[in-house]
């Protein structure tokens, strides 16, 4: 069975293929969604799970307090000010608090880049991405969500430091505006944005066990996660001594925060009588109102407030493990295609030049679909097979939650200039996930567009059956990015790369600077003459 996901942005869904159609629609706020599936329920993301939880999990190893600064990971309170970037500035600081956590890097990026290249994210040009986007006029008064950020960053747009482009929220029309050559700055590479919770905005918020237990090692591990919840002023009070947060009446989300710790026993004496849930346990939140609000900028929220939603982790790594991000998909998914059994997504690619495959980056639009990925080389898709006969690399996992992922090889494959090679992703339904996903770009829109051509991206719904090219279904690409390996910008052993700065071993470079360089060990292990 073959099916085809629309999201729909202020138009009226359309079914390309006749066939059944879920619909990712917005609410009276704008904030988008998917539809449940009336006919398979069980496995649609946007369906509540079946076990649920009120006031927090204490059933793992995790402990019952937690502070991510007292284990040294902290960074500034931002000032949203008049703007509606706290999706951007949310998005920033978790990934700022990972690198941080990872020991990688202490920095601060630039919100205003980011707001800004999310919203007029459309590129014109010979990229393979070119051609994909949106042009929104206001981008830092529009509002965004983490899929926004996610997609961004995962194009290689962003993050970039905040020292070249300010934040200033006193002064919105002093940011923006920025020139296309800033578009691709960025210090660091997204490695993952994984959503542990969602819901749809007409229904109370309501945890698993191990979703809450995965939200916690994620702060614990991460550093902190991204959330979203239904800010209201009449609810917040510090009557108690501490600020604190709590309303049951509104399902909603309109504001981004950052998760850095939990307290599972936090009285809920703390809340006023007026708003107060019915039992302990809350999450330590940063706000983005500056350090004079709150608890130095900070505040308490109930684990059973209910319109906790988009809770999510990013993880990133040093700008140098990836040289190249060959990519078609520019603005990320508005569809998926699904099945209730077996599908198959594949790009194909051109080296621009001499390279090694080292990871594969795409979304997964399940919780815990298994996967295989494989790497096939010298495609020729006028023959219509996507795919080889043997793949060259193949990795094989689960990805537990919903998301994007970045996905490293067991091993690099090499690949000549010109030549055309492939990845494909396949997922299986099982017991514990009915439904599996292929994100696509999918048709234009009122307020984005998308581009692809013929021979780039297909996808397959049955073992064995046809493959289907989703240009020529008018599905444009599906979002499938392949990463090469960081080409030591040196062929000499034993010094440093220059745009790393690490020192260089053999098996550090690429195979044919290896080949180089082992060469010129064996011509200095020469006698001289």
């Amino acid at each position: 069975m073959f099916s085809v996901v629309l999201l729909c942005c202020l138009i009226p869904a359309v079914d390309v293929f006749a066939l059944p159609v879920q619909n990712y629609v917005p609410d009276e706020n704008g904030n988008y969604y998917w539809e449940p599936l009336t006919k398979y329920v069980a496995g649609s993301h946007s369906v509540l799970p079946s076990l649920f939880i009120v006031g927090g999990a204490r059933a793992s190893a995790l402990p019952e307090q937690y502070d991510s600064r007292t284990a040294g990971v902290e960074t500034d309170v931002k000032v949203q000010g008049g703007t509606s970037a706290c999706w951007a500035i949310a998005a920033t600081d978790v990934l700022q608090m990972n690198l941080l956590k990872q020991g990688v890097m202490a920095a601060d990026f630039s919100e205003a880049h980011l707001a800004w290249f999310a919203h007029r994210s459309l590129v014109f040009g010979t990229e393979r991405d070119a051609g994909d986007g949106t042009n929104i006029a206001s981008p830092y008064i529009h509002g965004g969500n983490w899929v926004d950020a996610a997609v961004t960053l995962s194009r290689w747009v962003g993050p970039a430091l905040e020292s070249d482009f300010p934040f200033d929220s006193q002064n919105i029309s002093s940011m923006g505006n920025y020139s296309e050559s800033q578009r691709r700055k960025r210090e660091a590479s997204l490695t993952s944005a994984v959503c542990f919770y969602s819901k749809n905005n007409d229904v109370p918020a309501a945890l698993s066990a191990k979703q809450v237990n995965a939200i916690k090692q994620a702060i614990s591990s991460n550093g902190a996660v991204q959330m979203s919840f239904y800010s209201d002023g009449t609810c917040y009070s510090d009557k108690s001594g501490v600020m604190v947060y709590y309303q049951n009446k509104t399902y909603a989300t309109n504001h981004a925060i950052v998760v850095i710790g939990w307290d599972d026993f936090f009285s809920a004496e703390n809340f006023p009588e007026t708003c107060r849930p019915s039992s302990d346990g809350a999450w330590l939140c940063k706000n983005s109102w500056g350090s004079k609000w709150g608890d130095d900028g900070y505040f308490w929220i109930s684990y059973e407030e209910a319109s906790l939603n988009q809770i999510v982790s990013f993880t990133a790594d040093e700008k140098q493990k990836y040289d190249e991000n060959y990519q078609y998909d520019g603005f990320g998914f508005h569809g998926r295609v699904y099945s209730e059994d077996y599908i198959r997504f594949v790009n194909v690619y051109t080296a621009d030049s001499d390279c090694e495959l080292a990871a594969v980056g795409t979304w997964f639009l399940q919780d815990g679909a298994p996967y295989t990925i494989d790497v096939y080389k010298n495609i020729d898709v006028n023959t219509g097979e996507p795919v080889g006969k043997t793949a060259a690399a193949t990795v094989s996992g689960a990805a537990e939650f919903y998301g994007y992922r970045v996905i490293d090889l067991d091993e690099t494959v090499f690949v000549k200039k010109g030549e055309t090679f492939s990845v494909a992703v396949t997922l299986t339904a099982d017991s514990d996930c009915k439904l599996v996903n292929a994100g696509i770009e999918n048709k234009n829109a009122d307020d984005f567009v998308s581009s692809s051509k013929t021979g780039q991206s297909f996808v397959q719904i049955e073992r064995e059956g046809k493959w289907y090219d989703t240009a020529a279904e008018g599905l444009n690409n599906v979002c499938l990015k392949v990463f090469t390996a960081h080409n030591h910008f040196t062929s000499v052993v034993g010094m440093r790369c220059e745009e790393c700065g690490e020192m260089v071993s053999v098996m550090d470079l690429s195979f044919v600077r290896r080949l180089v360089a082992m060469f010129r060990l064996l011509l200095d292990s020469l006698p001289a003459y």
